[in-house]
């Protein structure tokens, strides 16, 4: 199973560089796998809103994905996801149905980034509207994930760029953010589709 989500798995940690308690963006997703025993790889692209809130630990993506492999034809997905920390499951909602993953070694993500000893550099985006940025490197569960955010006492997500290996599996994922807001519009994004209820137990989520 290719590895879909967008869930860097972050250190939570005094930081000062913290999100909203809520917040939603827009987001670019580009992901090459490969697995080195079947030489078989494949490519994911394409667009996606999330919506995240820490304080009820619930995460939402509307997806709109096109998979590329060089064995079959390219396949477009559009699916939506919604990640409840609580309850460590993901339910995934695509063409009318629903399947439920256990989410057994996946902690929440924590609203900060970790501590200044994951920070790796500062710098600066643009030249008319410059940005103060900060670069974070965050090692866990196999993945390491380099994040980029604003500098300052509120950080807003600029990109991130993550690596994952276990086995003879390797995945590189790059998402950049884009008009990223404070807090949530329609709260009715984190409602777990009712086809989620009939999709029997939770299986385990493959990476």
């Amino acid at each position: 199973m290719l590895r879909l989500l967008f869930a860097a798995v972050l250190v939570a940690s005094a930081s000062a560089c913290c999100f909203p308690e809520s917040w939603e963006a827009e987001c670019y997703l580009a992901s090459g796998s490969y697995n080195e025993t079947a030489h078989a790889g494949n490519y994911l692209e394409g667009y996606f809103t999330i919506a995240y809130d820490s304080k009820n630990n619930i995460l939402s993506e509307d997806q709109h994905l096109r998979l590329n492999s060089p064995t079959a034809d390219d396949v477009d997905i559009h699916q939506n996801i919604v990640i409840d920390y609580n309850q460590r499951i993901m339910f995934v909602y695509k063409n009318g149905t629903c399947e439920n993953f256990r989410m057994d070694n996946q902690q929440q993500q924590p609203n900060c980034l970790p501590d200044s000893n994951s920070q790796i550099m500062n710098y600066g985006l643009g030249q008319s509207n410059f940005v103060n940025a900060r670069g974070y490197r965050v090692d866990a569960n196999d993945t390491t994930t380099y994040w980029s955010a604003t500098a300052g006492s509120t950080c807003t997500p600029i990109a991130m760029d993550s690596v994952y290996k276990k086995g003879p599996i390797f995945q590189a994922t790059m998402v950049t953010f884009q008009n990223v807001t404070a807090g949530v519009k329609d709260r009715a994004v984190f409602n777990v589709p009712t086809a989620c209820a009939l999709a029997g137990p939770p299986k385990p989520l493959e990476m």
